[in-house]
């Protein structure tokens, strides 16, 4: 087993982040960190520490195309509104778009950085269509965000993951909240897909063996068996940290003059037109069916019905035959 000591002298991280982070220098994983407790922020600075101590070291992070805006800006420039510090601004970052030949974009990228440590950021559509492509050079560390959509074995998004993890990927971390309301089994593969064991993904011995995970003593002796490849950083160890956030409380607000007199104008508007669609329901009831009369009643029923409808914002199709 691999031993990593924390990251006592970085600046960014805070608590058992520096736990994390040393952990994702030096070794492969699944973490499965709470929300809001910085997956990102911990990875952020492992590739940072990575590419200080590897020789012209590469990345790849895959995340969503909403989500990789964030990784960029939060790599490079840090999130000053919020005191974030660039988490690897000693990092070339290349944004990997389809409308060009996938592998031609990393070869140039590789080529002109040289020695110096460079991360491409791969939208997941990007992944799951040219997984060929991101072979084009070998890969110091993968990083897989919302990992939960790779633990399906039977989907593309999973196999074309595979592809590149076991193809050409030295270490790989997937990060993914605590999977709840899902299969216990998924666990074994996205901790056999973070470490490149093909036996995990398809026997699934772990979790099988462990039985109810909602079990302490089963869940404990899945931690067991997973030693630190699988680590989670808790709310409640970050709680130091946390701002105090009071609950949201509803404000009510009232209407300018104008807002008013349009809201009192579609109330009344709307009264008046159900009261005419009852008068319509009514004469249409002593019409004879089927005459000039009856259809000039239904027109007129639709119209209303229309004007009902409209003054509490909902649209639907009447027929008027």
């Amino acid at each position: 087993m691999t031993l990593a000591q924390p990251l006592a002298d970085d600046p960014v991280l805070l608590g058992r982040q520096r736990e994390m982070a040393a952990l994702k220098v030096v070794r492969s994983g699944a973490d499965a960190s709470a929300v809001g407790t910085g997956k990102t922020i911990s990875s952020g600075r492992a590739l940072a520490h990575r590419a200080s101590t590897q020789p012209r070291f590469r990345g790849l992070v895959v995340a969503e195309g909403r989500l990789l805006g964030q990784w960029r800006e939060e790599l490079s420039r840090g999130a000053p509104g919020r005191g974030l510090a660039p988490l690897a601004p000693n990092l070339e970052l290349l944004f990997l778009s389809d409308d060009r030949q996938i592998a031609g974009q990393i070869r140039r990228f590789d080529r002109e950085l040289g020695d110096r440590p460079g991360v491409a950021l791969v939208p997941n559509s990007v992944l799951d269509r040219y997984p060929s492509d991101l072979q084009a050079i070998p890969w110091h560390l993968l990083i897989a965000d919302e990992a939960l959509r790779y633990a399906n074995p039977a989907t593309e998004a999973h196999q074309a993951l595979a592809q590149v993890r076991f193809g050409c990927v030295a270490d790989c971390w997937l990060l993914t909240a605590t999977p709840r309301g899902k299969s216990a089994e998924h666990l074994d593969v996205l901790v056999g897909l973070a470490v490149g064991d093909r036996a995990m993904v398809t026997e699934r011995l772990n979790t099988r063996e462990a039985g109810d995970l909602m079990d302490e003593i089963h869940a404990h002796r899945l931690r067991v068996n997973y030693g630190p490849h699988l680590v989670r950083v808790t709310r409640a160890d970050m709680q130091a940290w946390m701002p105090e956030v009071r609950p949201a409380e509803p404000l009510a607000l009232e209407p300018d003059p104008a807002l008013a007199e349009l809201l009192d104008a579609i109330r009344r508007g709307g009264q008046e037109a159900y009261r005419r669609l009852l008068e319509v329901l009514r004469e249409l009831k002593t019409i004879e069916a089927g005459s000039e009369l009856y259809r000039r009643a239904l027109a007129e029923l639709a119209r209303a019905q229309g004007v009902v409808l409209g003054s509490v914002g909902v649209v639907r199709p009447v027929r008027t035959w």
